[in-house]
């Protein structure tokens, strides 16, 4: 995303009274009832953000297994045969916005159930093509992170979302700017692409403008990524997704408000509009623009589509860009709730499926320094995770489903407040607890090139664990892991062999 002003500062954390969320009660563990008409709402709070994400105090798959009974009862060996990959991503979350997240939610900072076994957990390189990744020598430029671009060489030059995205889908490192094309400008062929090619079910989720970087790089391809509504026409007419949704409704501004329509970087054209608007897509289309048309099809009680585009009512994001110290908008639909919408249309798919969901404005909320605003973004996120999760143990299982939970590249390098003479970080955050930021400091105000956390449950999970690259002692040791790293490009087999191969 574009690079904006900062002043390097300290937040100084408080208690938080509530992180107003507004979820279905598909996210919450009181109900999971997807089939009632009614959409209850609730409002999480610090005392109840753990009951709703940690999965501990119910009865999991593993507790079913345990007792020799089937996860999805009465599924039979038609469902059981589909292969489905999830692939969540939140856009700029480094180990300081997961971890200040799963404190907020449940008391500490690796307490969230997807930080846990039988999850398995990576760490992963997110550099560019004309860059590396030596833990030696990019600790020693820890310092010089929130220089411009202009006066960083090239190899310290952070990756940015094209890139990377470019990475987990195709397996090819490119160069930053270029989505779906190699560092040759040639075009690449996307897990979205093979898995349409060889009859699964495909889509891309985001709660960022639709054809931003990382949902188009799911299935689009150009050598910008300012070319945001060619990227929305490849995705919507070249035949390789059946889910599209996001924000980037052009008849809404950033606090939900109708206006005349208004064609952003990242969105349908004029042309393009015309045709949504007119009923002129293919019969195979379904437009939504409602919270209440994805609500409607996450739960059941209105037709399934064949294939679903969705735009939400509002520009930039769903939350992220609405008026400083405005509520949440109750007409914008939660990450959640259109995730479970894009897993009822794909479900219909006979082999099964692949789909990227992305909670994209973490990125926002760390490129401004504002702690607050990731962890509201990150609960959203998390509390997907889990709506995605349970739909795994309900209508599939962990058996033919592979989900994996981690991010782009982190944003921010979020640390604890102090650092030795060189200013590098001696700590992490220091945690507060359940309902609480963290006391902590921003040292970057834009991307950075540090490892990140992977987490990864279900078939083909364990093969993150048997090509790593190298490893980072001092990362490890900081953040309680053990260091060891894979690249972001051997995501991409890890995927396409759990989802195409025998």
């Amino acid at each position: 995303m574009k690079k904006r002003s900062f002043s390097p500062f300290v937040l100084f954390l408080f208690p938080l009274a509530a992180l107003a969320l507004l979820v279905a009660v598909g996210c919450s563990n009181e109900s999971n009832d997807l089939d009632s008409e009614e959409v209850v709402e609730i409002v999480l709070t610090p005392e109840n953000a753990e009951e709703s994400i940690d999965t501990d105090s119910r009865q999991t798959t593993d507790a079913l297994a345990a007792e020799g009974m089937s996860v999805a009862s009465g599924t039979n060996s038609r469902v059981r045969a589909k292969r489905n990959v999830i692939l969540m991503i939140a856009d700029g979350a480094g180990f300081g916005s997961f971890y200040s997240a799963a404190d907020f939610m449940s008391g500490a900072p690796n307490g969230l159930f997807y930080q846990k076994s039988p999850w398995e957990f990576v760490c992963c390189a997110t550099f560019h093509k004309k860059s590396f990744y030596d833990p030696e020598q990019d600790w020693a430029y820890f310092p010089n992170f929130s220089l411009p671009i202009e006066q960083k060489p090239a190899e310290f030059i952070p990756p940015d979302s094209a890139s990377t995205a470019t990475a987990l889908n195709t397996g090819v490192k490119t160069r930053n700017g270029r989505i779906g094309v190699g560092p040759a400008d040639e075009r690449l062929v996307t897990l979205a692409e093979l898995a349409k090619k060889n009859g699964f079910g495909t889509g891309a989720v985001s709660s960022v403008q639709v054809a931003s970087a990382t949902p188009a790089a799911v299935a689009a391809h150009n050598v910008e990524r300012k070319s945001g509504q060619e990227l929305f026409s490849q995705m919507l007419f070249e035949n390789n997704l059946d889910v599209i949704i996001g924000s980037g409704h052009p008849e809404f501004d950033n606090d939900g408000r109708p206006r005349a329509p208004h064609f952003g970087k990242y969105g349908p054209s004029a042309e393009v509009w015309s045709r949504i608007r007119s009923g002129a897509l293919s019969e195979t289309w379904t437009f939504a623009e409602t919270r209440e048309a994805f609500v409607g099809i996450a739960n059941g009680t209105t037709p399934t589509p064949r294939r679903l585009l969705g735009l939400a009512p509002v520009d930039a994001s769903f939350q992220f860009d609405r008026a400083p110290n405005a509520p949440r908008m109750e007409s914008v639909p939660t990450l959640s709730e259109v995730s479970l919408a894009a897993l009822k249309v794909l479900e219909q798919n006979e082999r099964g499926f692949f789909i990227m969901i992305e909670g994209g404005a973490v990125d926002n909320a760390n490129h401004w320094g504002n702690l607050e605003r990731c962890v509201e973004e990150m609960v959203e996120f998390n509390l997907a995770v889990e709506a995605v999760c349970r739909w795994v143990e309900e209508h599939s299982s962990w058996e033919d489903t592979l989900v994996i939970v981690t991010t782009d590249h982190d944003t921010g390098a979020i640390y604890g407040l102090h650092a030795d003479e060189n200013g590098i970080p001696r700590e992490i955050p220091s945690f507060q607890g359940k309902g609480r930021l963290p006391i902590a400091k921003y040292y970057a105000n834009d991307h950075t090139k540090q490892i990140v956390p992977i987490y990864a449950r279900g078939r083909g999970a364990e093969n993150l664990r048997k090509n790593f690259r190298g490893k980072d002692a001092k990362m490890g040791e900081m953040w309680s892991v053990d260091g060891n790293y894979i690249d972001n490009t051997d995501v991409f087999p890890i995927m396409r062999d759990t989802l195409l191969g025998e």
